[in-house]
């Protein structure tokens, strides 16, 4: 009687843990859920890491980019990505208190024409989709580092905002 309880007891403990695991694997197997992200875009990028990742992958392909090498040739590319990193993270949300000049300064600091800021945001979102970022955060992200006008209605939002202050 004792054996037929434990089994009992064992086979609803692992009917549960079975059909628990499958719940979960069945949500991440389905392509068409829709994955909701909210939260600071820092953390939709995916946190420092990732952000380290895009900001290596972004200077690699932008010092070696023709129309911009000569603008990048004195610089030091270790100091620039800890700046690039502080800038990130400062406008996409993160904790890291940067009060220095902003992305777009810091390029006009350079000398950096409007097409060449063009070549520089292309290679930016380059960077973040070969690190996976979702096309709206990139999006975000260009416009917090004012390489991209906001949408209209952002915009107008933004006003509205602003207005009311």
């Amino acid at each position: 009687m004792i054996r037929i309880g434990l089994c009992s007891v064992i086979f609803f403990s692992l009917m549960l843990l079975i059909g628990s695991a499958s719940a979960v694997y069945a949500q991440h197997d389905d392509p068409n859920m829709e994955w909701v992200m909210d939260g600071p875009l820092y953390d939709r990028l995916g946190g420092e890491e990732m952000i380290r990742g895009v900001i290596d992958d972004f200077v690699a392909e932008a010092v070696e980019e023709e129309q911009l090498k000569s603008l990048f040739s004195e610089v030091d590319q270790e100091a620039w990505k800890e700046t690039l990193l502080a800038q990130i993270t400062s406008a996409s949300g993160g904790e890291i208190e940067y009060d220095g000049n902003s992305f777009i300064e810091s390029l006009k600091n350079l000398g950096m024409t409007e097409k060449s800021m063009n070549v520089i945001a292309d290679q930016l979102t380059i960077a973040l989709e070969l690190n996976e970022a979702w096309p709206e955060d990139v999006d975000e992200l260009l416009v917090a580092l004012e390489l991209k006008e906001p949408p209209p209605e952002q915009a107008e939002t933004d006003s509205e905002d602003t207005s009311q202050n």
